[in-house]
């Protein structure tokens, strides 16, 4: 059995400044992949989803996408 949960995203910036976006769990009705376009006017240089640990996760490890310096 499949449970699908709403997803927090947690954007960090270049000027150290975050952003957080909330996703409803409606985004998995259409399958099991969702692509989140976000306003961001800065420089993205960290990506987490769950970044409160709130959410039950397998490998917490892929939770983060970390730009090259």
């Amino acid at each position: 059995m499949l449970v699908f949960l709403p997803v927090d995203l947690e954007l960090k910036y270049s000027d150290r400044t975050t952003d957080t976006f909330h996703y409803p769990v409606e985004i998995w009705y259409d399958g099991d992949r969702y692509v989140a376009q976000v306003p961001a006017t800065k420089q993205i240089t960290r990506a987490r989803v769950n970044p409160d640990g709130f959410t039950p996760d397998i490998i917490p490890g892929d939770d983060s996408w970390t730009a090259n310096p």
